[in-house]
């Protein structure tokens, strides 16, 4: 009877054992399955992440791409001044085609339209270099209009004439000129002479004094 009993228990123990081992041995083995899975879905995971980077990055770059092949750069204008310049006098001669400007303002003045709104003096040493035979870009080849306005003075034409050459003579200027319309006196005082414009290309945004200094 005991041994009968002590073999049961020792059947059931057995079975005890065999089942908690089973089910530790199942345990492992579930997690060593999801522990795989889990490896198996990060690296599935980092793969695409990879790739959908790289798609993006590329995509980026093909578009980027396309915006610059596409994109047209916008011209480059350069604006081109025209100077005007004023002198006064004291005092005007005029005779066999030369007028002669006397008692001058110390310099002369310039100035010009938007959008450059340039203005200023330049002394009238540095302005009859204009009619100099070497500047290219100065009056010499393309001789200004000029209008003489004279205090008190009534005309029923403007005076208006073409400035061909200019220099100094002590602290005078003396101009040849061509007469386009009305009649000039022999003399007069007070007087403005209006000078047409000077056109010249700044290569880099230069204004007119800077123009005289490079030339």
């Amino acid at each position: 009877m005991r041994s009968r009993v002590a073999g049961r228990m020792t059947t059931a123990l057995l079975a005890v054992f065999l089942a908690f081992g089973a089910s530790h041995f199942a345990e492992a083995q579930v997690l060593k399955g999801v522990g795989k899975a889990l490896r198996e879905t990060g690296e599935a995971i980092g793969k695409g992440v990879d790739k959908t980077g790289e798609a993006i990055e590329k995509g980026v770059r093909e578009t980027g791409d396309a915006i610059k092949g596409d994109r047209k750069q916008p011209a480059t204008t350069i604006i081109e001044p025209a100077y005007l310049f004023v002198q006064q006098a004291g005092a005007f001669r005029f005779k066999d085609g030369k007028l002669t400007l006397q008692r001058l303002a110390p310099s002369t003045f310039y100035f010009t339209d938007r959008p450059v709104r340039d203005a200023g003096f330049v002394g009238h040493e540095e302005f009859v270099k204009l009619w100099s035979a070497d500047q290219s870009d100065g009056f010499a080849a393309d001789p200004p209009s000029a209008a003489l306005a004279i205090d008190g003075l009534k005309s029923a034409e403007p005076m208006v004439v073409t400035l061909l050459e200019a220099r100094l003579d002590g602290a005078d200027i003396i101009y040849t000129v061509d007469v386009k319309s009305g009649t000039l006196p022999v003399e007069a005082k007070d007087v403005a002479l209006f000078i047409d414009t000077l056109n010249f290309r700044p290569a880099n945004g230069y204004r007119f004094l800077d123009f005289l200094a490079r030339n």
